[in-house]
């Protein structure tokens, strides 16, 4: 069996689940003795780094030269089909959205959904001529077969296209402790009060300001903790006016990083928010339960799905509700070490192995 991935996600993350994702499952894959591989002839994904060459073609750049990333994705994606045609592979794995199909109607195609924010937010966060949707229904409707994260994107995939309804299977993603090579006295940060950590974009989907608003209203919190966000945008000015505003700008932390940085920050948090309003999945509910740091989330979508009985859990719309679960963890230590326990049981439902058996169980079923 060979199964090729294209370079779609690898084009465009340098960091990000999705590629983390293709870059565990194609590993896993060697170790099944599944001859995979990934082709992407320019990037500038950092998962790709670190697996064997033997199991990716491409060139890893640092950035891509100013105003060069639309011509070079393009190039990628013509010849990364090219490549995969050469190479005769029995399964394409797509690992992201694409409007035009340049591989054999012969070879089977899957695609793995990863959530369907944007469509359950058209109209109000999306607009209808947002070229992503056109190239995932393009995608969805050229593939053999779909793997759904979770069983709620499946739901929702299934209500938007109720057509995929008979191609679809249930993988979920599976979790990690990223390096092994900690140094928890390099925190790039200084700390002065105990810190909430919030990791990841801040867009509307992720409910931002409301977790922020849910703070400012806390003088509980405000005296006693920090706010450390991490992610690859940096605080804009809108953003700095709205921590003004609030009175809250001397508890804000701003960090980014590799995920040995990342790693840190989960280790030294006292908690970690997920306020989101939609995910397909959520890995850093289990990436925050792994390193032994308490989570508060949203209680929508995929979310109960993953943490389980591991979280205490609010309505993401109601900022009282979030300030009210922030409180409760964080003032009853013996509620904290309860967390942290059934956290550390939650993680072993997920792992890479497992995905991956499954996976393989699933290509297995389409070559018959």
């Amino acid at each position: 069996m060979k199964v090729a991935f294209d370079n779609q996600i690898f084009s465009l993350q340098q960091y990000g689940g999705i590629s983390r994702y293709f870059a565990n499952l194609i590993q896993q894959l060697n170790s099944l003795e599944v001859e995979a591989k990934i082709f992407s002839p320019i990037n500038y994904n950092i998962y790709l780094q670190e697996i064997p060459n033997n199991l990716k073609f491409g060139k890893y750049i640092d950035e891509y030269p100013f105003k060069t990333y639309r011509l070079i994705n393009i190039f990628s994606k013509y010849y990364s089909n090219y490549l995969i045609k050469k190479w005769k592979a029995d399964i394409i794995h797509e690992t992201y959205y694409s409007s035009i199909n340049f591989n054999s109607n012969k070879t089977i195609k899957v695609l793995t959904v990863y959530d369907m924010t944007h469509e359950v937010f058209l109209g109000k966060f999306f607009d209808k001529k947002d070229p992503n949707i056109k190239k995932k229904i393009n995608s969805i409707k050229r593939a053999d077969h779909i793997i759904s994260i979770s069983e709620n994107t499946k739901k929702d995939l299934i209500n938007f296209f109720p057509e995929t309804k008979n191609k679809i299977t249930v993988i979920r993603l599976g979790f990690d402790l990223f390096k092994k090579n900690y140094n928890y006295d390099n925190l790039k940060i200084q700390k002065k009060n105990p810190y909430i950590l919030y990791v990841g974009d801040r867009n509307h989907i992720k409910n931002f300001k409301s977790f922020i608003k849910a703070f400012s209203n806390s003088n509980f919190l405000k005296a006693n903790f920090d706010i450390v966000i991490f992610g690859n945008k940096k605080i804009t000015n809108e953003e700095n006016r709205l921590f003004q505003e609030l009175n809250i700008e001397n508890n804000i932390i701003y960090i980014s990083g590799n995920d040995n940085i990342l790693s840190n920050c989960y280790s030294q948090a006292d908690l970690f928010i997920f306020p989101s309003l939609y995910e397909g999945f959520g890995l850093p509910l289990l990436e925050s339960m792994g390193h032994k740091c308490p989570v508060v989330c949203s209680n929508n979508s995929s979310l109960p799905e993953v943490a389980g009985n591991a979280a205490i859990y609010f309505n993401p719309y109601d900022i009282n509700s979030i300030q009210f679960s922030i409180e409760k963890i964080l003032k009853d230590k013996k509620l904290q070490f309860d967390m942290i326990k059934k956290g550390l049981n939650q993680c072993k439902k997920f792992t890479w192995k497992k995905n991956a058996e499954e996976t393989l169980s699933l290509y297995n079923r389409l070559l018959k």
